[in-house]
């Protein structure tokens, strides 16, 4: 089951409102599991914008157990007596998603910036998510040594050839939102490939050349901490411009 804020809907039949109707389709017929995955997304609709913890946080609740997510910092940690309070220099271990983030960083899912942060407010594009799904799933292992050209092409050859765009995906820095995160990761974690995708050609063909801080916007803060795995998206605590992460960052 899914939930979305205050709204809960479950695969056949589906009771949803306020969301739209193309989304509530593939939402219906697009599962073959008992049991989907869960993506813990507190919205109103599925057209709003998805941040980049929100979506990491999505793509690692899909794969590792809470065990493991809780026990992420422990396993970073220089030893076990240590304390330490920055992930990225903009992610404090008290940011909502420092857990899910903590496992995206640990098993190669993310970098981060060259400035040493991670930006986790900022709108991710479809290129940054199809990294991160190809990283996550391992569709792509060989893509940071051997691609030529951009480097969002061979993660989204990968997606491509799953089966695994949504339509609505028109361009490499096409802003994501929650209702094409759903379709995304549930596409590759369910292994579905008869919905229509998007090709790797046909984004090629509309696609400007990927500018990746000239249309992204920082989405509005929210509380601080969630208190559940079903939460709203949250930002970290303001962060101190003196501190520093005590691990290197790539």
């Amino acid at each position: 089951m899914f939930t979305l804020g205050i709204l809960s809907f479950v695969y056949a039949p589906v009771a949803l409102a306020a969301v739209e109707m193309e989304q509530t389709q593939w939402i219906q017929y697009g599962a073959k599991t008992s049991e989907p995955p869960m993506i813990h997304i507190t919205i109103a609709r599925t057209s709003d914008p998805i941040s980049r913890a929100a979506f990491v946080a999505d793509v690692v609740d899909t794969i590792y157990t809470q065990r493991q997510i809780d026990g992420c910092f422990l396993s970073i940690a220089p030893s076990p007596s240590s304390n330490f309070s920055l992930l990225y220099t903009d992610v404090q271990t008290s940011h909502a998603y420092a857990k899910e983030i903590c496992i995206a960083m640990r098993d190669g899912m993310i970098r981060g910036f060259s400035d040493g942060s991670f930006r986790p407010d900022q709108q991710i594009t479809f290129a940054e998510a199809a990294k991160i799904v190809s990283k996550a799933y391992v569709l792509a292992p060989f893509a940071d040594a051997e691609h030529v050209g951009s480097w969002f092409t061979p993660y989204v050859k990968a997606l491509s050839d799953r089966g695994a765009i949504p339509v609505t995906i028109t361009s490499f820095n096409h802003i994501l939102t929650y209702g094409e995160a759903i379709e995304m990761v549930q596409r590759v974690s369910e292994g579905i490939t008869w919905h229509p995708s998007r090709s790797l050609q046909e984004i090629e063909k509309a696609s400007i050349r990927f500018m990746p801080t000239v249309s992204q916007k920082k989405l509005p803060a929210a509380a601080p901490k969630k208190t559940s795995s079903l939460s709203s998206e949250k930002s970290q605590s303001s962060t101190s411009s003196s501190d520093a992460p005590w691990y290197k960052i790539y």
